[in-house]
């Protein structure tokens, strides 16, 4: 009889603990979807002026007008240098 109680007791505890790991993980995957939303947002968003001028000075040019117009045109980068 005692071991029907228990076997009673350790099926409850179970269940118990199956929709505790249930409820964690839906919340991991929810806090998970939310890093990625934040993540993608944050590497999607446009550049600002500075950075843009900091680039465009890394390729060799003084800003970032005179990269797209060379990118864009028939400017090369050695007027920069005259």
């Amino acid at each position: 009889m005692i071991f029907f109680f228990l076997r009673a007791k350790v099926q409850n505890i179970f269940v118990i603990l199956q929709r505790f790991y249930i409820n964690n993980m839906e919340k991991k995957r929810v806090a998970l979807r939310k890093l990625l939303e934040a993540v993608e947002k944050e590497i999607l968003r446009k550049p600002d002026r500075k950075l843009l001028d900091r680039l465009s000075l890394l390729a060799g040019f003084q800003d970032w007008k005179s990269f797209q117009d060379a990118l864009h045109g028939e400017v090369s980068a050695d007027e920069n240098y005259k």
